[in-house]
């Protein structure tokens, strides 16, 4: 089964890993975390640079295994779109692949994925394979805050936009952007593998034309005369916002002064749904 949400803002596809692929992978890095190998050792996943278990508890693997790596792009590869909002899927971060273990009790409270760069490159994507079925619980559970313009209407109510049960076998791909928590795991042991989708800096309709402000290098856009989806902010922040503390990385809106943080991918203003472009990822 298909179910897609809101402008490539989410997609979850049944049955892409098949079964015997995922219980090999789950049972090869727990026979060599017994054998206390190094690289395939689960260790308490960090958040925000430290374990913190009233938000995160859980184990992970770092996976370093190119042959692991490879195997679990070819099986996406030729399923997921060849452009996502308008820039062109490169392939995984290949630094960023992790198998995830969550044993009943276990949890991911809310939160956003982070991004990585790789080469030149950004990621404004997370792709997941499920590779076990739960029990109960552990549900991926995601938020459609409208007021971020991300084109998501609630399914279930006016926070929870759509809850996704581990199938063994089943892929999702989301915007790092996407608000979401890994629900506790009550029966069972729910593994996932994970990682960052590299797509291009730049939308097609850049012309790379280049000037001088304030002695930063900054690229303008060039519009397409049929397209009014992207608009164009370049104003550096002034001020402490009401949303988040300034952490260097914060340009404001020009319409309606909303501060976005250039760590995630805005397509869309979260203050006044004006469309954005942003110009020196």
């Amino acid at each position: 089964m298909k179910t897609v949400i809101g402008n490539q803002n989410l997609l979850t596809l049944d049955n892409v890993i098949p079964k015997d692929v995922c219980g090999y992978i789950t049972k090869y890095a727990e026979r060599e975390n017994d054998k206390k190998n190094t690289d395939w050792e689960f260790k308490p996943c960090k958040f925000g640079g430290s374990v913190n278990l009233e938000i995160r508890k859980s184990y992970e693997v770092h996976v370093k295994d190119k042959l692991v790596c490879e195997l679990m792009w070819n099986f996406a590869k030729d399923i997921i779109p060849s452009t996502l909002q308008g820039r062109r899927v490169l392939g995984p971060d290949p630094r960023t692949f992790y198998l995830l273990r969550y044993f009943p009790g276990e949890k991911f409270e809310t939160h956003r994925d982070g991004n990585s760069s790789y080469e030149g490159n950004n990621s404004f994507y997370t792709l997941m394979f499920y590779l076990s079925e739960v029990e109960e619980g552990g549900e991926t559970i995601f938020f459609g805050e409208h007021s971020m313009g991300l084109d998501i209407v609630s399914k279930y109510n006016n926070d929870e936009m759509y809850v996704c049960k581990p199938e063994i076998g089943k892929m999702v791909l989301m915007r790092h952007y996407v608000l979401h928590k890994a629900a506790s795991v009550k029966k069972g042991v729910k593994y996932l593998l994970r990682f960052n989708l590299l797509c291009e800096k730049f939308a097609p309709y850049y012309n790379g034309s280049v000037e001088k402000q304030n002695n930063m290098m900054v690229e303008y856009p060039t519009f397409q005369s049929n397209s009014n989806i992207y608009g164009f902010l370049y104003k550096k922040v002034d001020k402490i916002p009401i949303n988040k503390q300034l952490s260097g990385n914060e340009e404001a809106c020009d319409n309606c002064n909303f501060v976005l943080d250039l760590n995630y991918d805005y397509y869309q203003c979260p203050g006044c749904n004006m469309p954005v472009v942003i110009t020196n990822r």
